[in-house]
């Protein structure tokens, strides 16, 4: 079963995502690849660095797009399922160092097939969020292998994937707080003086210079909206727990996710309850502490940027592992817990149906937030 599981993820990925290849470009995709002329021009890759050396990598995936097929968008969908399908794997044989077998494969198809990671996936624009969860896999399942016992070829993939990462998207800045919760509640045991700050070091200096060369090219990130630092914190504290929703009771996915711009009583209300289930995870240590941080880093750093879209459903993709894992961590194994995924599945395929045109798309936004005005 081992041997033929990842060809069986990968497959299940591949039938859940195949009713989406035909999607047009949408949102976003109008600016980031219709209309941007860096992306069209694959011999200039200058360019594509001076456009946003921090998501080179990114960039020249969707160059190479429109060298082959131009508008066409078929190939675009392709290459974003391809990723997915990559991720789920890389997902499995992360989960593997931390459940027992059985679970490890519950846990990798019933992330790779749950509705949250359609926007990720479906989205073209979304590739930005699982490409560079690739390399937060890499880096991450590498680590824990040679923290675990010394590997000169494991650490130099961690390094390599940190530095691709930091290529891709800004996020990718969260695989050193990741490998450094990983190592600590995975292998130290929560002790601290057991780490080792030498393999840091070169971490360190990368993403320092990753946010040196940021500020120089684009100055300090500038608020895409005013809003208050106060009302900042409270509103991704509810933004958090609409992820959370959408991860445990998956249905209500939209484009579109109206959230208050100012400090609400519910939003307050959130903090305090994050404060306590992270503050709870961290006196566990072990298995929560570590997915307590797999979900907690890439959703801070993104939500360190105060965005026009207070929330979208891509950002939390890779957060959604933790919860995943942590779940399936504690149920029973019971054949009857195969029927998870496969119910996940049924709704990514439903999701999938209605990112098949942009009217079906903000219709079913409209459909689920018939107040809003911007939907």
């Amino acid at each position: 079963m081992t041997r033929a599981f990842p060809w069986i993820l990968v497959v299940a990925v591949v039938a859940a995502g195949a009713n989406a290849l035909r999607g047009p470009f949408v949102y976003d995709d109008l600016i980031e690849i219709v209309a941007n002329p860096v992306v069209h021009d694959l011999s200039r890759l200058d360019a594509l660095v001076a456009y946003n050396p921090q998501r080179a990598l990114l960039l020249v995936s969707f160059a190479l797009n429109w060298a082959v097929g131009g508008l066409e968008t078929v190939g675009y969908h392709a290459v974003n399922v391809a990723i997915h399908a990559l991720n789920a794997v890389l997902a499995w044989r992360l989960f593997a160092l931390v459940l027992s077998p059985w679970r490890a494969r519950l846990a990798a198809a019933a992330w790779a097939l749950h509705p949250a990671t359609t926007e990720a996936v479906t989205y073209i624009s979304g590739r930005s969020d699982a490409l560079v969860t690739s390399f937060v896999l890499l880096a991450l399942r590498a680590w824990i292998v040679d923290a675990r016992a010394p590997s000169p070829r494991a650490r130099a993939v961690a390094y390599g994937a940190m530095f691709l990462g930091l290529l891709t998207k800004e996020t990718a800045v969260a695989i050193l707080p990741l490998c450094l919760a990983a190592e600590l509640f995975l292998v130290a045991g929560g002790r601290v003086r057991l780490l080792d700050a030498r393999r840091y070091v070169p971490v360190v200096l990368v993403v320092g210079a990753a946010a040196f060369l940021r500020v120089v090219y684009f100055g300090w990130p500038v608020p895409e909206v005013p809003r208050t630092l106060s009302a900042h914190v409270f509103t991704q504290a509810e933004v958090w727990a609409r992820y959370l929703q959408l991860w445990l009771l998956p249905w209500g996915q939209s484009i579109l996710h109206p959230v208050p711009a100012a400090a609400t009583r519910l939003g307050g209300m959130c903090l305090l309850g994050w404060v306590a289930a992270l503050g709870w995870a961290w006196r566990q240590r072990g298995l929560p502490a570590f997915f307590a941080a797999t979900w907690a880093m890439p959703l801070l750093i993104s939500s360190a940027f105060v965005l026009k879209e207070t929330m979208a459903e891509h950002r939390a993709y890779a957060a959604g592992l933790a919860i995943v894992g942590l779940v399936v961590s504690r149920l029973p194994e019971r054949r009857w817990a195969w029927a998870i995924p496969a119910v996940l599945a049924a709704l990514t395929v439903a999701r999938n149906a209605e990112w098949r045109s942009e009217s079906a798309l903000w219709g079913s936004a409209v459909a689920r937030w018939p107040g809003s005005a911007e939907a």
